[in-house]
């Protein structure tokens, strides 16, 4: 059996009732809208494990006092930006038919992994939405920029101010969704990432901030008061890490449906489709990504497993071992747990 520590989903706290706790948390961190690696400020020990190779994020300098004060002009700034960039996922979103029928708050828990596929491709965009909002013409459009995303930006163009119209001000926030593809996942999920700030919230978690929004007042998710990184996780949509380097924890979902949402925007035009149907529809997905490189996902699965949600854990495992019974009639099976295998396994990896 395994001695790996799990992650346990849902683990209520005092904040909230679909709050997902990770264990292990490790000094807070800050990301770069230009890198795909994780930028900790280090201990002298993580320094040595950068120079050592054995770190798979970024370690950067501690800044200076000076460089941390904040005037309340940039204040201001930053939060101007913060919401212009809140403001067009809104107007994205309800073009999109994201939101419940009926609200403009709450978003359809079935078309969660729509929400972020389109909020990352709008970060992808960020030059050409920049552009319109200045009001100046697109050389050439870039497929990814679907005609929701331009007439959204017309539909806001009362509400923006100009001094947040400014790349780093609308889309450098950390609480902006992003495609991110850190050294440590596989390949087959490379292109189907996404970094999530913190955990999003449900329709019973008391989320009201003041000032700017943050991802997590942003994005709730009407899911009868569970946890909505739990359902990607426990149906299988897609595989859930907490990342330990951000306070709170930020999230990695990877997903084929990140990269390629046709097939589940082609489900949706059924209204009767559920959360649970689509786990059946999708059933196969998972196990066909970590097919294409066994023995990555099950690096990634023994240095990764005590941040990954309890499904998707278990969903490496098996789709792992499988693999392994399958690619080679005498070939031993491989244990997950970093165990050599017992007579009983191997005996019916040779048999297979």
């Amino acid at each position: 059996s395994s001695s790996t520590p799990q992650v346990s989903i849902p683990a209520p706290n005092l904040e909230s009732n679909c709050a997902m706790e990770i264990s292990n948390p490790l000094p807070e961190a800050a990301i770069s809208t230009t890198s795909n690696e994780l930028m900790t400020t280090p201990s002298k020990s993580q320094t040595q494990a950068a120079v050592a190779g054995d770190n798979p994020g970024m370690v950067t300098p501690e800044k200076s006092k000076s460089e941390n004060i904040v005037t309340p002009a940039d204040a201001a700034e930053r939060e101007a930006g913060q919401t212009l960039y809140f403001a067009i996922l809104k107007a994205a979103f309800t073009r999109l038919g994201l939101y419940v029928p009926g609200s403009t708050e709450l978003l359809e828990a079935r078309k969660q992994l729509l929400a972020y596929h389109h909020a990352s491709r709008i970060f992808q965009c960020r030059k050409e939405i920049i552009a319109v909002l200045r009001g100046t013409p697109m050389e050439t459009v870039p497929p990814m920029f679907r005609p929701e995303y331009a007439a959204a930006l017309e539909d806001i163009k009362a509400q923006v101010n100009p001094d947040a119209i400014r790349e780093k001000l609308l889309f450098g926030h950390p609480e902006a969704v992003r495609d991110f593809a850190p050294k440590f996942i596989p390949e087959s999920v490379k292109k189907a990432t996404v970094l999530l700030r913190e955990n999003p919230s449900c329709e019973t978690d008391d989320v009201k901030v003041a000032g700017a929004p943050t991802f997590r007042s942003f994005f709730r998710f009407k899911t009868g008061g569970k946890n909505p990184m739990q359902q990607i996780d426990e149906c299988a949509l897609g595989f859930v890490q907490a990342v330990n380097s951000f306070k709170p924890w930020a999230f990695l979902v990877m997903s084929p449906i990140l990269a390629e949402p046709s097939q589940l925007e082609s489900y949706l035009q059924n209204e009767k489709i559920d959360i649970q149907q689509l786990q059946m529809m999708f059933s196969n997905m998972l196990p066909k990504v970590v097919k294409e490189d066994p023995d990555a996902w099950l690096a990634y699965w023994k240095s990764h497993s005590q941040f990954l949600g309890m499904g998707s854990s278990g969903a490496i495992k098996k789709a792992v071992a499988k693999a392994h019974l399958k690619a080679k009639p005498n070939r031993p099976a491989v244990s997950t747990a970093g165990e050599a295998p017992n007579k009983a396994t191997a005996a019916a990896a040779a048999a297979a």
